[in-house]
């Protein structure tokens, strides 16, 4: 009988948002360097905050009765994730990303 040999699992590749943050660290402040550690923390915060930003737009959907996501589940989601100073920001950010959106798709 053939011996039957595990495949061991490896180490996850790269972060899923180090290109962007990487990309994003080039445009504000060009002079400086990122070490690996700190592209898998920053990456690691950003997938924490999506995850919690997608829960919490879940939640206020189920709230209303409704299946799909709104702009204001969002939008109000980012203002109970992101708190004190960091929910103003964060809203006129989402309200901005979204007229973009609508301008150039034109839809209402």
């Amino acid at each position: 009988m053939a011996k039957i040999s595990k495949k061991r699992r490896t180490q996850g590749g790269t972060p899923a948002f180090a290109s962007a943050i990487s990309a994003l660290k080039k445009e504000i402040v060009p002079s400086i360097g990122l070490t690996n550690a700190t592209v898998y923390l920053l990456s690691d915060l950003a997938e924490v905050l999506t995850k919690r930003l997608i829960e919490t737009s879940g939640r206020l959907a189920a709230y209303d009765g409704k299946s799909t996501l709104k702009t204001r589940h969002a939008a109000t989601a980012a203002q109970l994730v992101f708190i004190g100073g960091m929910s103003k920001p964060a809203s006129a950010f989402a309200d901005e990303a979204v007229a973009k959106f609508t301008a150039a798709t034109g839809k209402a």
